[in-house]
């Protein structure tokens, strides 16, 4: 008994002097960040965005629904502009493009956006927070409006249905096809409202729409290409969101693959339109933008940006964002919007991606940026070692992560 205890102790503080020489090791390799009026400053910034300057792509790995990863990210964008960057992939739908660019591009665009989500509320992934658009407006307006400057890449959202259907029924080339999608709308708009209201999900959106109504719609709009693109889009993704209670390994790959084949879609058009070279900022949730296998066992989109810029004799840079504590944004529509303002603890709620000790070199009021570079050698020299698999595939997935000790919930164009 007293030998087991002893061998416990021992390896309780041999992975506690791991952790110290981890956190030590972050420390000395991190350096002052700042973002402030729209702009980032510091060691920390410089060293940033000299690596991207000389990458194809730079992805931002996130947790969603702050209100200053927007601004950060919209501030990297401006300063890589500067060193040849004019595309943005976003984790936003496809379908949802059009509606977005519209959007986007209208003069005064909040109040467009607060418009159309009075119909169809929350019906585009991640816009319907006034930072996300402030974001994507700054995007807009330092490409110049240039088309193929969004790359709107993900599945279409569970929500997307409303609007979806109302573009089908302007689609419309016969009076039946027309009919029917206006038809559906209405009875979209109907179940959506009911859904909410009975706070069930299982019948919001896309969850609610039948097979039966889609092979209405294929046949409605048989020799219509754009509306049968739109339909089979909505199909695929339905599928997605039902495997992922059916299987959801095959759920998050079929995702997967959608999001790489439409990226490639994006960036041959972009080579096709005289590109030699396009380089793309990426945002989105932190699972997609790892180099190599991802926390979900998958060669996630951020791999495949990795690959394809070292292809071209060039590199991507990852940036993983580490929120502290604050507010995060949480509404989901049938959660209530009290949960706009939902406490934050980031050391809790990225718990899965084992960063736990990361959070030791994290001040508690200023930002700075870890250069995880000469911390991936160290670790594969086996001199940091006994780490969780789960960080030591961080470590080597990510060149750097930003600390950000202090953060808010984005603000809705939904009343809060």
């Amino acid at each position: 008994m007293i030998r087991t205890t002893l061998l416990m102790l021992l390896f309780s503080t041999h992975l506690i002097a791991q952790d110290s020489l981890l956190t030590a090791t972050l420390e000395k390799h991190s350096f002052p960040f700042s973002l402030q009026n729209g702009a980032i400053s510091g060691e920390g910034a410089e060293l940033l965005i000299s690596e991207g300057a000389s990458s194809q792509f730079f992805l931002i790995g996130e947790d969603h629904g702050f209100a200053e990863l927007p601004q950060l990210t919209a501030a990297i964008y401006k300063s890589l502009s500067k060193h040849g960057y004019n595309h943005y992939v976003s984790e936003s739908s496809l379908g949802s493009l059009p509606d977005l660019e519209k959007l986007i591009a209208s003069n005064d665009y909040k109040k467009a956006f607060a418009e159309y989500y009075q119909n169809h509320e929350y019906a585009i992934a991640f816009y319907s927070a006034i930072e996300e658009t402030e974001m994507l407006r700054e995007i807009y307006d330092i490409s110049g409006g240039k088309e193929n400057t969004i790359w709107a890449v993900d599945q279409e959202f569970v929500l997307s249905l409303r609007p979806h259907l109302k573009r089908l029924s302007e689609m419309a080339t016969t009076k039946s096809s027309k009919k029917l999608a206006e038809q559906l709308y209405k009875e979209s708009l109907e179940n959506f409202a009911e859904a909410v209201e009975k706070k069930n999900q299982s019948t919001i959106g896309l969850f609610g729409f039948q097979e039966e109504q889609f092979d209405k719609l294929r046949t409605a709009f048989e020799g219509n290409s754009e509306a049968l693109e739109l339909i089979e889009l909505m199909w695929d993704s339905r599928e997605i969101y039902l495997d992922n209670g059916r299987d959801n390994y095959k759920s998050n790959l079929d995702r997967i693959q959608m999001m790489k084949r439409n990226f490639m879609d994006f960036y041959n058009k972009a080579i096709a339109n005289g590109e030699e070279t396009p380089k793309a900022v990426f945002k989105m949730g932190a699972t997609h933008t790892y180099r190599g296998r991802s926390m979900l066992n998958i060669y996630d989109i951020g791999n495949l940006a990795s690959e394809l810029a070292e292809a071209n004799g060039s590199k991507s840079t990852h940036l993983l964002v580490i929120p502290g504590k604050g507010t995060v944004n949480r509404y989901m529509i049938i959660n209530g919007k009290e949960a706009m303002r939902t406490p934050y603890d980031g050391s809790k709620s990225l718990g899965r991606m084992g960063i736990g000790p990361i959070y030791g070199a994290m001040d508690e009021q200023e930002m700075r940026l870890v250069d995880l570079r000469p911390v991936k050698k160290l670790v594969y020299q086996r001199k940091i070692k006994d780490l969780d698999d789960v960080l030591e595939n961080v470590i080597y997935s990510y060149d750097f992560i930003l600390l950000m000790p202090q953060v808010s919930g984005s603000t809705s164009y939904l009343n809060e």
